[in-house]
């Protein structure tokens, strides 16, 4: 009888619960019985759900008398390619081969009301679904329609051809050779009215995303991990876990720059196409092939906000006020009112609902869009403001930056008695409703007075570093980054076939691997649909928000900061007319201004 059960793996008893009987997936599938026709089929239960705190954990039998399956085990075996899921399932002793085990994995795992199986062998043949089919299909298409749009722009760039008054200028936005032009192009020249410092701010934002991620992701499947918490504990891996509101800098962006460019729009055209608007929002949020499902939901509603505010200035900010209050009043209400933890904390016991705070608050829009207030009260400001000079005092400049850097530091540390894996504790309601209302909201803040100081002349060598042009081209693609970086990681976990060793350096290494892959597929991504649908949008529609309000210019005394066209959607090297003029005259639909746009990883 050729079989075997998968085998507590090395590590179990130095402190890994969570994942036993992995296995050896490779040795599986690999075995072959030639004499009776029969190959390894590797199967596995996937994590099983928590089980009620009235039902008995099975045991597991495999010679661990006092060994639980737990909520986030595993149990494999390695079984004949010619055994079914019934023979796994069944507690009968019938079987469809005589190779089967006789011991059904529901009697090993009794106890566990709802069991699964996933078997894998080592020459399946994919079976490709409808909707697998149709992103191949839609694939092909649009690489055909890259391929015909390059050879158009290359030929009618070499051969001082215009393709704009014909059909041909649809076909334009598709150009691989324009796009990656534009797409790495660094400039220096200064330009008044560019927020510059956000093109830094983005870049870090999205590694601090990924790095989190790479901590995070695979920490329950480390041989070490009764040593986790010991090397997680300090005070500063707080930032590790505290790497949820990096998401929260990204719709802090998102609303600055919707908030500044509408307002900017309706200055210089008095009026808002609030349909074309909504339009113009979902397409943006579709273009890069995904997004997070709540994202219609934390924009459609920002130009009843923004109007107000434009053609009423007073009562406009009673409003915005008014749903600043309510903004940070909502996650607090939820969190005291379904006792959740303050935040996205890790630590706690059996009683703490980690999952519900995901579910109730991380995940859903009215929790979250405090990060969304505050940016348009930046955005508010900055144009207010204009072109004149913001005239700080020594220790107002002073005051602000002590206040954002020690609001920082309170958000990133403040939960750090909560937050260790495998600690129990249980957080007072004062710390729930503060800390879990306002967290997000006060981060957001401190991002605030640095985009403001930096933009009025006030960062120094913060918005030096931030503005740096070499930022550029990696700003332009930290939206596509987000939308791929998470499955490489979600694919290098499924793809791990034992467990890790958990030390500071792999996890590094692993992330900069990841942020390499991700930025290819970003390129990728962006060449393929998001650079061309927003592109096709410009040509269709008139995009919002992207009116010149002949900002006055500002001289070097004014410490205005180091301008960067990345969010100003031309990305022409100012003085190079005749460049500029030839690519125009070649169909150029200023592409980048389609790059960027508004995009922010929101």
């Amino acid at each position: 009888m050729w079989w075997t059960r998968g085998e507590a793996p090395d590590g179990f008893l130095y402190g890994n619960p969570h994942f036993v009987g992995v296995g050896v997936y490779g040795e599986c599938v690999r075995a072959q019985s030639p004499d009776f026709g029969l190959k390894g089929k590797f199967w596995t239960t996937p994590p099983s759900p928590k089980p009620r705190e009235d039902e008995a954990r099975p045991l597991l039998i495999q010679g661990f008398a006092n060994t639980y399956v737990g909520f986030s085990s595993r149990y494999s075996t390695c079984i004949p390619d010619a055994c079914t899921e019934r023979d796994l399932m069944s507690v009968r002793r019938t079987r469809t081969h005589p190779s089967c085990p006789t011991t059904s994995v529901s009697k090993a795992v009794d106890g566990i009301k709802e069991v699964s199986v996933m078997c894998q062998t080592l020459d399946e043949t994919p079976q490709f679904t409808g909707a697998d089919i149709a992103v191949i299909s839609f694939l092909s298409i649009m690489l055909a329609l890259m391929v015909i749009g390059t050879v158009i722009d290359v030929f009618c760039r070499f051969a001082k051809r215009s393709a704009t008054a014909t059909g041909a200028r649809f076909l334009l936005p598709f150009s691989v050779y324009t796009n990656l032009e534009k797409m790495f192009l660094i400039t220096t020249e200064p330009r008044p009215g560019i927020i510059t410092c956000l093109t830094g701010m983005r870049v870090l934002s999205m590694g601090w995303v990924i790095l989190g991620h790479q901590y995070l992701f695979d920490i329950l499947i480390s041989y070490n991990y009764s040593h986790i918490g010991k090397w997680t504990s300090g005070l500063f891996f707080q930032i590790i876990f505290n790497a949820t509101v990096s998401t929260d800098s990204f719709l802090f962006l998102s609303g600055l720059l919707v908030s500044y460019g509408v307002l900017k729009e309706i200055k210089r055209t008095g009026k808002l196409n609030i349909i074309m608007y909504i339009v113009h929002r979902l397409i943006s949020a579709s273009a890069s092939a995904g997004t997070p499902p709540w994202t219609p939901s934390c924009t459609w509603w920002l130009p009843f906000v923004l109007l107000p505010l434009a053609f009423y200035p007073s009562k406009g900010k009673i409003l915005l006020f008014l749903v600043t209050l309510v903004s940070f009043i909502i996650p607090a209400a939820v969190t005291y009112a379904y006792d959740l933890p303050p935040g996205s904390i890790w630590g706690g016991d059996d009683n703490v609902d980690n999952t519900g705070y995901e579910r109730k608050v991380y995940y859903t829009p009215w929790c979250r869009m405090s990060a969304y207030i505050v940016g348009i009260w930046t955005g508010y400001i900055i144009f207010n403001q204009g072109s004149k000079k913001l005239v700080l005092s020594p220790v107002q400049v002073l005051t602000g930056w002590t206040v954002a850097v020690f609001s920082a530091l309170a958000v990133l540390l403040g939960a750090w008695s909560y937050n260790h894996i495998g600690t129990t504790y249980y957080y007072d309601p004062i710390t729930q409703v503060l800390y879990g209302g306002l967290h997000r909201g006060v981060w957001c803040l401190a991002l605030a007075w640095v985009v403001v100081a930096c933009h009025f002349g006030y960062g120094g060598a913060v918005n030096t570093f931030l503005s740096h042009p070499s930022w550029q081209p990696l700003s332009r693609l930290t939206y596509c980054m987000y939308l791929v970086a998470l499955p490489i990681q979600i694919i290098l976990i499924f793809n791990t076939k034992d467990l890790l060793y958990f030390t500071h350096v792999n996890k590094i290494i692993q992330t900069c691997g990841t942020v390499f892959l991700s930025i290819i597929l970003a390129v990728l991504l962006s060449l393929t649909a998001e650079v061309p649908i927003l592109g096709l949008e410009k040509i269709i529609f008139k995009r919002p928000g992207r009116g010149n309000d002949n900002p006055k210019t500002t001289t070097p005394t004014e410490k205005q900061g180091q301008d960067n066209l990345a969010f100003s959607g031309e990305m022409d090297e100012k003085g190079d007319l005749a460049k500029k003029e030839e690519v125009r005259q070649n169909g150029d639909l200023d592409i980048p201004d389609a790059i960027l746009g508004e995009r922010t990883n929101d």
